[in-house]
């Protein structure tokens, strides 16, 4: 299979065990922000700074209507740099740890839509746990996803995948190696951006919920890379 990964890798079984929560307790009522949910460790391959810039450019920063929570087990040193820019930023919130079962059962409750835009992988398993639990999902177009376009969701709700396009391809970087690694497709922002409110205006927006709908200036994603030229946006 062609997944946009080139390095040597085992294939080994592997037991998809969603958190044992009672669907579909993401549709209830609830007063705090409509949340983007990123479960990947900090490294450039699973497009997590990516994923910050499109989600500052949909929403704009310090916006309390919606939030990106972002939990890793580790990170590069890079990566961890990079995602400095967007700290002091409060609807953006970033974890480093490990977490035991209770407290990763509580992340996922906090979750509306689980976002994973990977420029490589062999399998994906979070986006998988995440439509099983019936929650939508923003996946970056990679072979191994293709079979997400026709998941039904076994539970009730508007568990569907959404798809954002890949812009060509760059070289691979992995913080553990110097290594001529192959490449990564690259995620296209821009798109990212337009998904991610699109998920916003198609489930932030459904009947018993109190979110307000956002309607945001166009940030143009390729100046807010650092943390000096993020901009505010204004909202009606």
């Amino acid at each position: 299979m062609r997944t946009g990964l080139y390095v040597a890798i085992k294939v080994v079984p592997i037991g998809t065990v969603p958190p044992s929560l009672s669907p579909p307790w993401h549709l209830s009522t609830r007063s705090q922000a409509f949340t983007f949910l990123v479960l990947a460790n900090l490294q450039a391959r699973k497009g997590v700074v990516e994923t910050a810039v499109a989600f500052v450019a949909a929403f704009g920063p310090n916006n309390a209507s919606v939030a990106l929570r972002i939990h890793a087990k580790w990170g590069d040193e890079k990566m961890m740099q990079d995602m400095e820019s967007f700290r002091h930023l409060s609807n953006i919130h970033v974890s480093i740890d490990t977490m035991g079962e209770e407290r990763l059962h509580d992340l996922w409750r906090q979750a509306d839509c689980v976002v994973s835009l990977s420029k490589g992988e062999g399998w994906g398993l979070i986006p998988r746990e995440a439509l099983s639990l019936g929650l939508p999902v923003v996946v970056s177009e990679l072979p191994c996803w293709e079979t997400l376009r026709s998941h039904s969701s076994q539970v009730g709700g508007k568990g569907r995948a959404y798809f954002v396009r890949t812009a060509g391809r760059e070289v691979a970087s992995y913080g553990f190696t110097t290594e001529d690694t192959g490449h990564f497709f690259r995620v296209d922002e821009e798109h990212a951006r337009e998904v991610l409110m699109q998920v916003f205006d198609d489930h932030a927006t459904r009947p018993g919920t109190s979110f307000c709908t956002v309607y945001t200036h166009h940030i143009h994603i390729t100046h807010i890379h650092t943390q000096k030229d993020l901009q505010v946006c204004q909202y009606v």
